[in-house]
């Protein structure tokens, strides 16, 4: 497979985890009312937190995509570039 090619699978890649992460994010509002309506607050505490883990993954994904163009990736340090704050190293899964 050459350079390309793999660019473009990897940009793919990132965006389909991007539009699944955004999509649960919408989705997030209805189980939570359900959980409170239902008088389970922790388990809609719980899907607020996976609302915001899943707004972190979208958000990250972006952050990705936007690195594809540079010659390293953004998990690398670099002495013009600073590590993003709380980001996964390569290869964790998050």
């Amino acid at each position: 497979m050459d350079g390309e090619a793999a660019y473009s699978d990897v940009a793919y890649d990132l965006m389909e985890l991007q539009f699944r992460s955004v999509c649960a994010v919408r989705g997030s509002g209805r189980r939570i009312r359900a959980a409170e309506a239902a008088g389970k607050h922790t388990v809609a505490a719980y899907f607020r937190a996976v609302r915001a883990e899943d707004a972190e993954r979208a958000e990250y994904c972006q952050e990705l995509l936007g690195a594809l163009d540079r010659p390293y990736g953004p998990w690398e340090a670099h002495a013009d570039d600073s590590e993003p704050s709380g980001r996964a190293e390569e290869g964790e899964l998050r």
